[in-house]
């Protein structure tokens, strides 16, 4: 199942809008892609993170906002146990993953 698919069938058993974060690692070599799963956001954190964005704060941003909207229970283990050392990069790709999906449903949100 791919992670589009995965995201409909967390959304239809949670009974909200769910998007995937998707984003790929290199581990001994190896790519892999790693998935986590957020909810949709409210309008006050949407607003949040657009105020964070303007301000400079764009990765300070994300992670606020993955932290609020992280399904922790179908998200990669590795993402959601950032306080591991080891796991920090897989915090930070989703963090990086969260923005992309941010600039690309705003993409007036770029500084100019």
């Amino acid at each position: 199942m791919t992670p589009q698919e995965q995201a409909v069938s967390i959304g239809e058993s949670l009974k909200c809008k769910v998007h995937p974060i998707v984003f790929k690692v290199q581990s001994g070599g190896v790519e892999e892609e790693v998935a986590g799963y957020i909810r949709n956001p409210d309008l006050a954190t949407k607003l949040r993170l657009v105020d964070l964005i303007n301000n400079g704060s764009a990765i300070v941003g994300s992670s606020n906002a993955l932290e609020s909207l992280l399904i922790k229970d179908y998200s990669d283990k590795r993402i959601v146990d950032k306080h591991i050392e080891e796991n920090e990069k897989f915090w930070i790709g989703a963090c990086y993953a969260m923005l992309g999906m941010i600039e690309v449903a705003y993409p007036d949100l770029k500084k100019k």
